[in-house]
């Protein structure tokens, strides 16, 4: 990860009329933002280093196959704006 994760995690009230609600809702997404709790629910259980392994192989693939569409894409947006445009015929009276 190129991000450094924080130690420690704050939320403060931004103004005088700032809710429990909100910070709340702020710390959480802060904590999603960093996985802490995905990375904490991780430690819990013991996974198998073939299995991270496997894994990792799974992500690896899925996001070589989402690159390979988006240049598939891209591509192809290319090759429509390399194209001459098609003239419509007038409609007119003989």
């Amino acid at each position: 990860m190129s991000k450094s994760k924080p130690s420690n995690l704050t939320e403060r009230p931004r103004g005088k009329y700032d809710t429990d609600v909100k910070l709340i809702r702020r710390f959480m997404k802060k904590i999603k933002k960093y996985r802490i709790l995905e990375d904490y629910r991780e430690t819990l259980r013991f996974e198998k280093p073939s299995e991270k392994k496997r894994k990792a192989k799974k992500r690896r693939k899925r996001n070589l196959d989402k690159l390979k569409e988006e240049y598939q894409r891209d591509m192809n947006l290319e090759s429509d704006f390399l194209k001459p445009p098609i003239k419509k015929k007038k409609k007119g009276r003989k």
